[in-house]
């Protein structure tokens, strides 16, 4: 099972923090490879559509969101300990190219 997850960043609203524990399994999900190192991608939340630039967090910056997500979510925290060792989760953060809103579909 794959099961993708997002967080808003706390200090930039427009950014979203995407990552998946794809239930502690030794491989990267495969959205992952539909995002990363993709330059551009189209996102949904809710009834907002709209284009990003994508970038995958590392060090620090990546370990802060990554702690923040398993507090909220005890669960995704209990998925990833399955992966120490072997892989290590990948936070990406899309980012939006544009002005965020509604687009037609």
């Amino acid at each position: 099972m794959s099961l993708m997850m997002y967080l808003a960043d706390d200090g930039d609203v427009a950014t979203i923090h995407m990552s998946g524990s794809k239930a502690g399994a030794p491989t990267l999900p495969h959205w992952y490879y539909n995002l990363n190192p993709a330059s551009l991608a189209r996102v949904e939340v809710g009834a907002d559509t709209y284009e990003v630039s994508v970038s995958e967090l590392t060090g620090e910056e990546r370990d802060c969101v990554f702690e923040e997500r398993g507090r909220r979510y005890p669960g995704f925290a209990e998925s990833a300990e399955e992966t120490v060792g072997i892989r290590t989760i990948p936070v990406l953060a899309p980012r939006p190219r544009l002005q965020r809103g509604r687009t037609s579909r």
